[in-house]
C-alpha cells in the first residue's frame, strides 16, 4: 500500500524593522510564505503550490497581509515631514 497526500509548510522569506499597527509601536518582523507539498509516506517532497504570505510582529505575535509594510514604511515617512499650514 502507498500512502500519500499533501500538507502545509511555512518558510521564513525575510524580516527587518516595521511599525506594528497591533501595538502601535516600532518592532522587527517576520515574513512568511505558507506552501503546500506532496508527500510520500508523510516526507514532504516537492512543492505542488503557494498558499500565500504573512507578516508577523515578533513583540506581539500579530499576523498581517504583506501590504503591511507599505503602508508602515508611507506612514513613518508622513511623520517625518514638516507641517504646512492649509491656506
Amino acid at each position: 500500500m502507498i500512502i500519500w497526500g499533501s500538507r502545509g509548510r511555512e518558510h521564513l522569506v525575510g524580516h527587518g524593522n516595521f511599525h506594528c499597527p497591533a501595538c502601535q509601536r516600532p518592532s522587527s518582523y517576520s515574513l512568511k510564505r505558507v506552501s503546500r507539498y506532496f508527500t510520500l509516506y508523510f516526507i514532504p517532497l516537492f512543492q505542488t503550490s503557494t498558499l500565500g504570505e504573512y507578516v508577523t510582529c515578533d513583540s506581539c505575535g500579530s499576523a498581517f497581509e504583506p501590504q503591511v509594510l507599505s503602508m508602515a514604511q508611507a506612514t513613518e515617512s508622513e511623520k517625518r515631514q514638516p507641517w504646512q499650514c492649509p491656506t
